[in-house]
């Protein structure tokens, strides 16, 4: 781990949460044009240096419409013990008991694994996670990462955003939107380029496996 006592206090000492982006329906969005359909509202990719360290902001913008109530993609989210039997590339996801700096926050302990045409790292970090909203129409899961042990995240932050829709011929429909910003630490050769070729099919992978896993409950 690299400098790990630093890296640790800047984490602590900033904002806990501070994203730019807004939880919301996207603005002139049409639910009907997005049902099923996992689209890409945006994405990003710039590197960056930190003195002799290469660094790589990553950000990216997704949405769909489900046809399944906002309830059952909730239990899937909030499950932060068994996020390795949804989400692909993950090794293992446990909540860890809570603590005094991050008060009313639960907190995630991850393993994931990202690894294309031969060239990836696992990635081992803690990330606090808040509910900001948990309402009859609408849903919002902030996390961000507090904790990375191999060094190699700098930064990770995002939200699930749930909205539930007026059902369309009985079916009920939800609106989901994901959003992250990562900043990578001592990037691998050609990471940039892997990101921009595979973040989108990623990014499918997780919102299907979510649909599936929120459909058998």
């Amino acid at each position: 781990m690299k400098k790990p006592i630093l890296f640790l206090w800047i984490i602590i000492s900033a904002p806990i949460f501070g994203l730019d982006v807004e939880p919301a329906l996207l603005q002139d969005t049409d639910p009907d044009a997005l049902t099923n359909k996992i689209v890409e509202i945006s994405s990003n990719y710039e590197k960056f240096n930190d003195g002799n360290e290469r660094c790589l902001h990553a950000e990216a913008d997704f949405h769909t419409v489900f046809d399944i109530v906002m309830e059952s993609i909730i239990k899937i989210l909030s499950d932060y013990d068994n996020g390795e039997n949804v989400f692909p590339r993950m090794e293992e996801m446990k909540g860890l008991p809570p603590v005094p700096e991050y008060p009313g926050l639960e907190r995630q302990w991850v393993h994931g694994t990202a690894k294309f045409l031969g060239i990836g790292a696992d990635y081992k970090y803690t990330n606090v996670v808040s509910i900001d909203k948990n309402s009859d129409s609408e849903y919002v899961q902030h996390w961000r990462m507090i904790d990375c042990e191999e060094g190699n995240f700098r930064e990770y932050e995002g939200f699930w955003y749930l909205m539930r829709l007026a059902p369309d011929n009985g079916r009920p429909r939800t609106y989901v939107r994901m959003y992250s910003e990562t900043d990578f630490n001592d990037i691998l050769p050609m990471q940039q380029t892997i990101m921009k070729m595979f973040t989108k099919s990623e990014t499918e992978k997780v919102f299907k496996s979510v649909y599936n896993a929120a459909s058998a409950r």
